[in-house]
């Protein structure tokens, strides 16, 4: 659905040592296809763990 949400990302070095978290931030104004359009503009890597894909509505 529309709103502000924020994406959290796990992230390893090349030995596995966890690193900073990446946080993403990003607003859908029209649902879905803007939403798919956002997912699949994110480089693609090996993930080795996404701690929450979608965290949830960020409150202004």
């Amino acid at each position: 659905s529309p709103g502000k949400y924020r994406m959290l990302f796990s992230i390893e070095d090349k030995l596995g040592e966890p690193m900073a978290p990446v946080i993403k931030y990003f607003t859908v104004k029209n649902g879905e296809p803007e939403m798919n359009r956002f997912l699949n503009s994110i480089p693609r890597t090996t993930v080795t763990n996404i701690i929450e894909n979608i965290i949830g509505r960020i409150e202004n």
